[in-house]
């Protein structure tokens, strides 16, 4: 992060994009108490100004119902500028299909309001604390499919395919567990957490990556479910 009119953030710093002044000075008061460098502004618009300034963020909690540019919009820009920035989404909205997409396209995780201060920075410690996998190159698994974490991107068979962050989730919790089975409730918590969709929204999401990189969908050779416990990934891939 570079020094400029918003002053010089100390790592990890967390924007935080609300337009409710109370919840604002609640989750930055929390987030300096325990131990972290707030941003706080009250639109997405203020949010891109200060990111043009200082830079991306270390993690990024941001409302949905935000005036002018909505939530949702912000954290799409942003996940165009980083494929790898934890985003936090914040609602007061009870709508499983918004959570659901969100997720499945550019958020980590999702809070429903209102909420305890204290879990969220919980939530920011466990998106910041997560092992990135090769982030720094790609995962070669075989000489048909590679694995781009950073760009979120698969080569598979000479086409290059991308992929959402939740597929890119599911990748990430079974290859840093080769050949063993993650079960579909660890799946289920580190995906969607407590805000978490059901077994059809990983089943769908399984299917949707297995089209992606599987040269038999029906009858995979990488993602191969374990019937009764869980999902596994086939196969020792090393960084490339």
């Amino acid at each position: 992060m570079t020094k400029g009119i918003f002053g010089t953030p100390a790592h990890p710093q967390i924007l935080v994009v609300d337009d409710d002044p109370d919840t604002l000075m609640l989750i930055s008061m929390q987030l300096k108490r325990d131990g972290f460098e707030a941003q706080a502004v009250y639109s997405a618009e203020q949010a891109l100004d200060y990111i043009s300034v200082a830079g991306l963020p270390d993690l990024a909690v941001v409302d949905v119902n935000l005036p002018g540019m909505d939530g949702l919009t912000l954290s799409r820009c942003m996940r165009q500028m980083s494929a790898s920035l934890p985003i936090i989404l914040l609602s007061a909205m009870d709508e499983e299909d918004i959570v659901v997409d969100s997720l499945e396209q550019f958020a980590q995780d999702f809070m429903r309001k209102p909420f305890y201060p204290r879990e969220l920075t919980v939530r920011v410690r466990q998106q910041l604390a997560r092992p990135m996998l090769s982030t720094e190159g790609r995962l070669f698994v075989d000489d048909r499919l590679t694995i781009d974490f950073s760009e979120m991107e698969l080569l598979v068979d000479g086409r290059v395919e991308g992929i959402t962050p939740t597929e890119t989730k599911i990748l990430r919790l079974l290859l840093e567990n080769p050949g063993k089975t993650v079960g579909l409730q660890e799946l289920l918590d580190e995906i969607w957490g407590h805000e978490g969709a059901g077994e059809s929204a990983l089943r769908i999401n399984i299917y949707r990556l297995r089209l992606k990189i599987e040269a038999d969908p029906g009858d995979p050779r990488y993602v191969v479910t374990r019937r009764g416990s869980g999902y596994a990934f086939e196969g020792y891939p090393s960084p490339g």
